[in-house]
């Protein structure tokens, strides 16, 4: 009576058994497992599917710190150009804290004038007292300035910028129209009309030859006559001397002929 009883509850156990296996197979079968397992032992790769994979996300990079460009600064204001000095035979040096030129003994001679940027000849103080109240200072020709009487315009002083001083004016002889001067040859030039340097020929601050050279023009310098003539003799003969003025504004007196009546300096133009 026993034994049926113990061969069921053995068959029981076989069937919980076989249950189990099963639960267990279909777990394998549905997690892919014996496929990838199959798929290994029989030498073929399979491709599994691509899984995700994580991007390197950006992160925030310090850039540099930008400043601000420096702001320009002004150049300083340039100097401004001292203007030449005057034309002069004497050497002229500067005195730049006064704005001053100096003669060679160390006096002063110009000053500056920075408005018409030129050099003005300076009127010292004990002349300037002897002057007539509201003269006038004029530059005619470059370099030569004039001091002119008030009422009349009559010129008081002229300055020599060789001697580097104010000079009266020449005294002349009295002007005619035809000297007497026989010894000369007859004049051909007319105060107001040019003439045209024949040789080279000395100019003179006064007429006659002495100490009172000026400067040479050479042979075909057109001159402008503004004064004159006036008749000097000089070893045994004489000349005849005009007042003239060359194309750089340098006025003298020039000699119109040779003392003993052989030759003209000069010729008349039209």
């Amino acid at each position: 009576m026993n034994a049926p009883l113990s061969t069921r509850n053995y068959d029981l156990f076989k069937l919980i058994v076989a249950l189990i296996l099963a639960a267990l197979l279909l777990v394998f079968l549905f997690s892919g497992k014996p496929a990838q397992l199959a798929a290994e032992g029989s030498g073929r790769a399979t491709t599994l599917p691509p899984t995700a994979t994580s991007l390197p996300v950006p992160t925030e990079t310090s850039l540099p710190a930008t400043t601000e460009p420096p702001m320009p600064t002004q150049p300083p204001a340039p100097t401004p150009a001292l203007p030449d000095f005057p034309a002069s035979s004497q050497t002229l040096s500067l005195d730049a804290a006064n704005e001053h030129l100096l003669a060679p003994d160390g006096s002063l001679v110009y000053t500056l004038d920075a408005e018409a940027a030129q050099w003005t000849p300076i009127i010292p103080n004990d002349l300037a007292a002897t002057l007539p109240e509201g003269y006038t200072l004029t530059e005619p020709t470059p370099d030569h300035w004039e001091i002119h009487a008030p009422e009349n315009g009559d010129l008081l002083l002229a300055w020599d910028p060789d001697a580097l001083a104010w000079q009266a004016p020449a005294e002349s002889a009295p002007v005619a129209e035809e000297p007497d001067c026989p010894l000369a040859l007859p004049p051909r030039l007319q105060v107001g009309k040019q003439a045209r340097v024949i040789t080279n020929l000395n100019m003179r601050s006064s007429p006659g030859i002495k100490n009172n050279w000026l400067l040479t023009n050479p042979r075909g310098t057109i001159l402008d006559v503004i004064g004159g003539p006036v008749c000097t003799l000089y070893e045994g003969g004489a000349f005849l001397w005009w007042q003239v003025t060359n194309p750089a504004g340098k006025s003298g007196w020039s000699a119109e002929a040779r003392q003993q009546g052989n030759g003209y300096f000069l010729e008349p133009l039209p």
